[in-house]
């Protein structure tokens, strides 16, 4: 075996151009399952003397060169298929100079060949070319026809590397050491038992491979040439084929028993032996979901149950199973594949007769490929057209063997010109096509009694098309761990690990993003509900801030005349008459604010409810920064309407909520008299009036005594009650006989208006978490 294989050979009727019509052409595919074989061994000399056919005989690389597979770039296998595609289209563009049809193309071969011969017909590469396929106890439905399990072929190149010597799982490394370290000699001459399957070497569907060719004269696709699995490829209908026809033998798998020189000269075999090959199937096919139930089911359906122990009949019924795993259940299931589809017209045959020139023994009698012989004309010609081991003396041929040559070469040559079989009849046979639901096949034992008979053995090809497949689920290809480390490239650990390391990578940043939106959301929720509860609790708290903060106090200045925030100065009294609390208004200020003292020690409320006071409003106590003895005088100002211990307020700007603007209470400066004048009142009276309040100034009367009017006033502040943003609060205005009238409350006064008994309590806990958060 050399990779200096590529030729052809043409064999022509005629090479003079004046023939009237051109010949048919059939192009020969040996077969040999993929690791042996060649085109030289079949003479077509009859076929094309005598019934006037090109024909065109191909080689392809076989075994390792041929259809080593590592499933990947380095490489991606299918190199003997595609030395059949550019054979094909060398044919269909240059058939012509010998007198071929290009349009009449039909591929023909055994075996491996028959299965080449299909997949070329379906293959988006060479399936315009292809007029009519003869399939010969091959299919492209097989399991060893084409690998769609890649985990297969790689699986093969890894025990292949190891019998070779290049033992490494790393798919570059193993063609580099076969490139660099082996010959070509080495290379195709390794034979190899496989992990996975009973054949080492069949292409593979190399849709999901991916080839980086690096060289500008090949593209990817060039590498490609089974894109998906057979199956898919026929339910497409693509192919432009209109003849299929296919055959097989009776003893088709005969010659594994032959080969296994083991058991000769008798081939006498035990059914220890047969469940030993059985086991060897399961696992090599690889059943393993239920192991043990396939053994069972192919024992139970390849026992002769009328004497199991039987030596004659065990080696019939083992031939009988692998027989019809390898050859009539995939050809069976071909045939209803391409039934359905009424363009393409299907012929079957089953070969139940034997070539006496052979002498064969009765359970090998009829064995793959024997309608070699028939083909090549074998019982017409010298022996020394054959190889050495296949030729056969002229005078061992008899009649009958003529006679099956004369009808297998007249029915092909009509099929090659025709598509049919036999336009008309043959030794009274008449060959008819295959249907849907009625299997027509031409059952052929020698020339006086062929027939057509149907649907043959479906229970044994429904077996292994359909039960088997039921009974295992799936095939699963079960290998060896790989000792591929990430690093290394084109590995799908490596694939594994930067898929795995980017979605890590993608689900920290996600949650990185998700944990900073949560506290910006967090944040802005604080800050809303902080702003909701200070306008709903404090609703002119901004207005008033000032009335929190400690008194302030005038220093000991004889200046009269300085002002502080646009206001003269108040005048000074002892620190025993200073209101320490402006919104309480009692005769002993000290007694008064005592218990708030103690009530709020450094802003710290305490919500001891016996505690509160007939006077207490709910404002906090604020203690002042320093106290003043009695003996203690601050000057007075010299403004007569300023009472004694008054103290200037500051007016802070503010932007309030919009929630918290509330009208409060304001009244105008203008004299008492002139005042009644205008509103029609007498002396005495009183009149409720509201006004809104804007940012209004209030200060103290010097005539004004507290004393008089805070009994009044705190009655009138109990009794009010909530008001909404469109309410006013109404607050009672005393004008007194001869006293101007003036304004008695400070800016702190008018939220004490708004609050009640009722909320006293509960406002002290949220006016101790303002001031805090306030300082």
């Amino acid at each position: 075996m050399d990779e200096d294989c590529l030729y052809l050979n043409i064999y022509t009727p005629s090479t003079s151009g004046a023939v009237s019509v051109k010949y048919p052409v059939v192009v020969y595919i040996h077969g040999g399952n993929f690791d042996h074989g060649s085109s030289n061994t079949f003479p077509p000399h009859v076929l094309v003397g005598w019934h006037e056919v090109v024909v065109v005989t191909i080689n392809y690389r076989l075994g390792a060169l041929g259809f080593l597979s590592t499933g990947d770039q380095n490489s991606p296998g299918n190199y003997g298929l595609l030395d059949q595609a550019l054979a094909i289209r060398w044919v269909y563009e240059n058939i012509h100079s010998f007198n071929g049809d290009p349009h009449v193309i039909t591929l023909y071969g055994p075996g491996a060949g028959g299965a080449s011969a299909g997949l070329q017909m379906i293959a988006p590469r060479t399936r315009d070319y292809v007029r009519r396929v003869f399939a010969q106890s091959g299919s492209m439905m097989a399991d060893w026809g084409a690998l769609w399990e890649v985990e297969r072929a790689k699986n093969t190149s890894r025990v292949y590397g190891e019998r070779i010597g290049c033992n490494t799982d790393n798919s570059y490394k193993l063609v580099e050491c076969l490139i660099k370290g082996r010959s070509y000699g080495e290379i195709a001459n390794q034979e190899i038992e496989p992990d996975l399957g009973l054949f080492p070497w069949a292409p593979v569907v190399d849709g999901e491979i991916r080839v980086s060719t690096g060289s500008p004269d090949f593209a990817s696709a060039d590498w490609h040439i089974l894109p998906e699995k057979p199956e898919l490829m026929i339910e497409d209908r693509l192919y432009r084929a209109r003849a299929y026809m296919t055959g097989v033998t009776r003893d088709e798998a005969s010659y594994l028993l032959y080969h296994n020189k083991s058991h000769a000269p008798v081939y006498d075999i035990g059914q220890d032996f047969v469940d030993m090959k059985i086991r060897e199937y399961v696992h090599k096919y690889n059943y393993t979901l239920n192991p043990q139930g396939v053994f069972e089911a192919i024992r139970y359906m390849y026992t002769y149950w009328p004497d199991p122990s039987n030596r004659t009949h065990i080696r019939e019924e083992y031939i009988k199973m692998m027989s019809d795993a390898l050859y009539r259940a995939p050809v069976d299931h071909a045939v209803k594949m391409l039934v359905p589809d009424s363009r393409i017209d299907v012929y079957m045959y089953v070969l139940n007769t034997t070539i006496e020139a052979l002498k064969l023994p009765y359970w090998r009698q009829i064995p793959h490929n024997l309608e070699y012989y028939y083909f090549t004309g074998a019982p017409f010609m010298d022996k020394e057209f054959f190889p050495e081991n296949d030729r056969v003396e002229r005078i061992a041929w008899t009649e009958l063997d003529r006679n099956m040559s004369q009808l297998f070469l007249y029915s092909f040559a009509n099929f090659a010109r025709y598509g049919r079989p036999t336009p008309e009849q043959i030794f009274d046979i008449n060959w008819e096509k295959a249907e849907v639901g009625d299997l027509k096949y031409l059952s052929v034992n020698n020339t006086f009694n062929t027939t057509m008979l149907r649907n043959y053995q479906q229970q044994q090809c429904a077996f292994w098309s359909e039960y088997i497949p039921l009974v295992v689920g799936r095939l699963i290809p079960t290998l060896e761990p790989t000792t591929e480390f990430w690093w290394e490239a084109e590995g799908p650990i490596q694939v594994a690990f930067w898929s795995t390391a980017g979605v890590a990578v993608l689900l920290l940043i996600l949650v990185f993003i998700c944990c900073c939106l949560w506290c910006g959301a967090r944040r802005h929720l604080a800050k809303v509900h902080k702003e909701y509860a200070d306008s709903a609790f404090f609703p002119s708290v901004e207005e008033n801030f000032h009335a929190f903060a400690t008194p302030s106090t005038i220093p000991a200045t004889p200046q009269m005349d300085k002002k502080e925030n646009g206001k003269p100065l108040l005048a000074a009294r002892p620190r025993s008459e200073v209101v320490e609390n402006p919104y309480i208004f009692s005769k002993s200020s000290d007694e008064l604010n005592k218990p708030y003292r103690e009530r709020y020690v450094n802003g710290v409320a305490h919500s001891k409810s016996s505690d509160k006071l007939d006077g207490d409003v709910g404002i906090p106590m604020v203690k002042p920064t320093k106290q003043f003895s009695k003996s203690e005088t601050i000057l007075a100002s010299s403004s007569p309407k300023v009472p004694v211990g008054a103290v200037p307020i500051p007016t802070i700007p503010a932007k309030p909520h919009p929630s918290a603007i509330r009208p409060l209470v304001t009244s105008t400066t203008k004299p008492p008299d002139l005042y009644r004048e205008q509103r029609g009142l007498s002396r005495g009276q009183e009149e409720v009036e509201t006004q809104p309040l804007r940012g209004t100034r209030y200060e103290l009367s010097s005539s004004y005594s507290p004393q008089e009017s805070t009994s009044e006033t705190l009655s009138s502040m109990r009794d009010s009650q909530r008001y909404t943003d469109s309410d006013t609060l109404p607050m009672t205005k005393k004008v007194a006989s001869g006293q101007p009238y003036d304004t008695y409350a400070s800016e702190g006064m008018d939220q004490d208006l708004k609050r009640t008994d009722s909320s006293d309590t509960q406002s002290q806990g949220s006016w101790k978490r303002y001031l805090e958060s306030s300082c």
